[in-house]
């Protein structure tokens, strides 16, 4: 059943105001609004719930709008005459649970922020959209946690269906020519036909035939989903021919392959100014230790069900950064973002027991 635009939008606009349909987005949902919208220089409240709407439902969480909406406005009446007239809507029978909103990964490890990353990674391979992502940021900014939450999607988020499988390859670990790429991709794949034999053709040559071997590969593979992460390219300076290679992979996935899903991590650089056009991309933000952190908190008490109140969070995140200064000048500023990332989860799971 499709959903009814309006009649949601004009219930949202009957529960909140444009202060409590942020806030619930943000306590609820762990969403920033301004974040999704703020593009469109929408200002009116109709028009950014109407925008909040239609994302919801492309991105496929408005069972998840609606289950916040109810949480945090129980008694709306609006809210209720919207699900009576749309059973199918209503969240109680609902099992299904978006995973990208989380703020949580595997054994409750903090995932904070990368508004970005989760939405490419409701949008990736989505009709009309990339099947690549690239990911950059300055170091020490969580580059390596975006596997991580990606390996917690593909373990439970009930809307990638069927068998996904991954795999990495550290581009720092070696010097790797066009074949060693294609060798390690292909073993993971499990092809069973011989690589190309070299003729000593030049790389303009070779590389379509490394790259059609692996596409055959895919074709026959069973898995559903296969996940390609090329991650490093800060140590190692690789040969051109490689980064040749790696865009005809890009270029093959995005074209023909539908069961490929492409991540380049501290690609940047080598990205061609074509390629980078039709990509998803995104530039990771620094977790700025004041605002984010606030929105984090007020998130995790909602969680809880705890009767707070501003104050609360803030002696929360004064203690959470007193424990992280004091680790950081012992074992320096390099490890800020893994310590703080450890100091919110604790501080997460003691509000959350």
């Amino acid at each position: 059943m499709a959903l009814p635009r309006n009649e949601l939008v004009a219930a949202l606009i009957g529960a909140f105001d444009a202060i409590t349909f942020d806030r619930m987005l943000s306590d609820h949902l762990n969403i920033r609004r301004e974040r999704l919208v703020a593009a469109t220089g929408l200002a009116g409240l109709d028009a950014i719930v109407s925008k909040m709407v239609e994302i919801a439902d492309e991105q496929r969480f408005v069972i998840e709008l609606i289950r916040a909406a109810l949480a945090a406005n129980p008694g709306s009446p609006k809210l209720q005459e919207f699900i009576a007239r749309n059973p199918a809507y209503d969240p109680s029978v609902q099992k299904l649970q978006t995973y990208s909103l989380s703020a949580f990964m595997k054994s409750g490890r903090v995932f904070c922020k990368r508004d970005d990353l989760r939405q490419n990674l409701r949008q990736i391979g989505a009709l009309n959209q990339s099947r690549v992502l690239a990911i950059d940021g300055d170091r020490y900014t969580g580059k390596t946690y975006s596997r991580e939450f990606l390996n917690f999607l593909r373990e439970n988020e009930p809307s990638w269906s069927g068998e996904q499988r991954e795999i990495y390859v550290n581009m720092d670990d070696c010097v790797f020519e066009p074949e060693d790429l294609a060798r390690i991709v292909g073993g993971r794949l499990g092809i069973n036909s011989p690589m190309p034999p070299e003729t000593g053709e030049q790389a303009p040559r070779r590389i379509p035939a490394l790259v059609e071997w692996l596409a055959n590969g895919l074709d026959h593979s069973a898995a559903r989903v296969w996940w390609l992460i090329l991650d490093g390219f800060r140590i190692q300076v690789q040969p051109s021919a490689t980064h040749d290679f790696i865009r005809a992979l890009i270029d093959v996935v995005d074209r023909d392959q539908d069961k490929v899903r492409m991540i380049l991590l501290n690609y940047k650089e080598f990205l061609d100014l074509d390629i980078g056009t039709f990509i998803l991309r995104e530039e990771i933000e620094p977790i700025d230790e004041k605002s984010d952190l606030q929105l984090f908190f007020r998130h995790v008490y909602t969680l809880s069900k705890r009767t707070f109140v501003e104050d609360d969070i803030e002696t929360t995140i004064e203690n959470v950064r007193k424990q992280v200064d004091e680790e950081v000048a012992k074992r320096g500023t390099e490890l800020r973002m893994r310590i703080l990332s450890r100091g919110l989860t604790i501080a997460a799971k003691n509000l959350l027991t």
